[in-house]
């Protein structure tokens, strides 16, 4: 199993009952999972994520999920 730490940005912090926006919350998934399978894991749907973080780097869906990752998940911006 891989333990990441995820943080939640925007309105996506509404997902989790009691999410602490200074620490985030640990998260346990499968050794293999990909970003996908993680934002699935947290029951957050594909269409309100605009972009992830992996340690500082931006990833995509199908990205493997590394043990003891910084997971920053961003709901989509817009405006003007």
């Amino acid at each position: 199993m891989a333990k990441v730490i995820v943080k939640l940005y925007g309105t996506l912090r509404k997902k989790i009952d009691h999410y602490d926006s200074a620490r985030g919350i640990e998260v346990e998934i499968r050794d293999g999972a990909s970003i996908a399978d993680l934002v699935a894991h947290l029951g957050i749907h594909e269409s309100k994520i605009g972009f992830v973080l992996a340690n500082g780097c931006i990833v995509k869906a199908g990205n493997t999920v590394e043990n003891d990752a910084e997971i920053k998940i961003f709901q989509p911006i817009a405006g003007g």
